[in-house]
């Protein structure tokens, strides 16, 4: 239960989807089984590894299509300037909040020299609240761990796929807003309330079809 109630922004992302399957992977501790769905998933986690490993001289591994990586250094040259991360990849834990995110990057903004947290995303452009939910999870455990000098003033979104920059100033509004998600998700867990969405049964690995325990719909 110690895991299931220490949250993540993809915990809590997981929450929303289905909790159910939040019950069945952080709960009950059952295996997810592999789908056709995966190379999603294995796909944005290769690029992941090929911009941490970019940045840091290492080689490339691929595994994602050539056109993201394109994009990629596109936006390096043209946006980024080239310039290196002054933070990128970095697992943080607030042991307050019981808390835990892994950040892809944080760079200097050449305009005005100020923090800004930038994600990559190798799939489609998200509603723009739902950016907001989830970069505020990132600049909340930035500014509190202290690990910058001086609070994140932006917050962005990369699109590997070529679609536009998400890039504005951040809105502390949304930070309260997840701090509150997290102690209501938090409630929720605990007192073992859980309920189906099937929605996203047919690309589930944990649905009897792919030989797991949910019959799903």
């Amino acid at each position: 239960m110690k895991e299931a109630l220490r949250l993540s922004k993809s915990k809590l992302q997981l929450m929303e989807i289905c909790e159910w399957k939040y019950k069945l992977k952080y709960v009950d501790g059952e295996k997810e089984r592999d789908t056709p769905y995966n190379y999603m998933k294995d796909g944005g986690l290769a690029f992941h590894a090929d911009v941490a490993s970019f940045f840091d001289n290492k080689p490339l591994t691929g595994g994602y299509g050539q056109e993201h990586w394109d994009n990629f250094l596109k936006f390096n040259q043209q946006v980024l300037q080239d310039q290196k991360p002054v933070m990128f990849e970095t697992k943080i834990y607030d042991e307050q909040l019981d808390f835990t995110g892994i950040v892809d990057a944080v760079f200097i903004n050449p305009a005005d020299g100020e923090y800004v947290i930038i994600d990559w995303k190798t799939g489609k452009m998200k509603d723009h609240d739902e950016i907001r939910e989830e970069m505020a999870c990132y600049k909340l455990i930035i500014d509190r761990s202290k690990l910058l000098p001086k609070p994140v003033k932006y917050w962005a979104m990369f699109f590997s796929k070529g679609e536009p920059l998400f890039f504005e100033e951040c809105k502390n509004e949304f930070v309260d807003v997840m701090l509150d998600k997290i102690q209501l998700v938090r409630s929720q867990i605990s007192q073992l309330k859980f309920s189906k969405n099937p929605r996203y049964c047919f690309m589930c690995g944990y649905h009897e079809r792919f030989g797991g325990v949910c019959e799903g719909k």
